[in-house]
């Protein structure tokens, strides 16, 4: 017989050692799980802005800023105003921060292997196009409550 939170059970066992993991590899750079997504994803495509990095991440803007504060109080980061839009802040990483950066990869790269122990190339494969369906699923859903929210209306979903 399923087990009747297994999907939710096994996602959050893994999303809670991911935290763990992450903030072990990289307690030596100062940033713990909370930030080293918004660092990636900024070393990646300088001169994105808080709101593209929250929507990227699928994160709301209180998180994405707190995430971007602690980047730029440990020098990683560094702000500049939007030469069209003053009143956007694009976001650049330092010097500084590409040790870290590097040390980010790593640590995906060994978690990512860590996950995948013992499945063969085409698990790994199911199993990725499933999780990113259960997000899209899971995204679709909370999307929509939003913005009956906003309407005023219930969703019936």
């Amino acid at each position: 017989m399923e087990e009747k939170y297994s999907l939710n059970k096994y996602a959050s066992i893994i999303n809670r050692f991911s935290m763990q993991f992450f903030d072990h590899e990289l307690s030596d750079s100062q940033i713990g799980a909370g930030q080293y997504f918004f660092l990636a994803r900024i070393s990646e495509q300088q001169g994105l802005t808080a709101q593209e990095l929250a929507a990227k991440g699928h994160f709301d803007k209180a998180t994405a800023t707190r995430a971007l504060q602690r980047l730029e109080e440990l020098s990683y980061i560094r702000r500049e105003a939007d030469k069209n839009d003053k009143r956007k802040c694009r976001f650049y990483t330092t010097p500084k921060a590409k040790p870290i950066v590097e040390s980010v990869y790593a640590a995906v790269e060994q978690w990512n292997s860590i996950l995948k122990h013992g499945m063969s190339e085409s698990e790994v494969a199911v199993a990725t196009r499933m999780m990113a369906q259960m997000a899209k699923n899971a995204y679709g859903y909370i999307s929509s409550l939003i913005e009956g929210d906003k309407d005023g209306k219930s969703s019936n979903l």
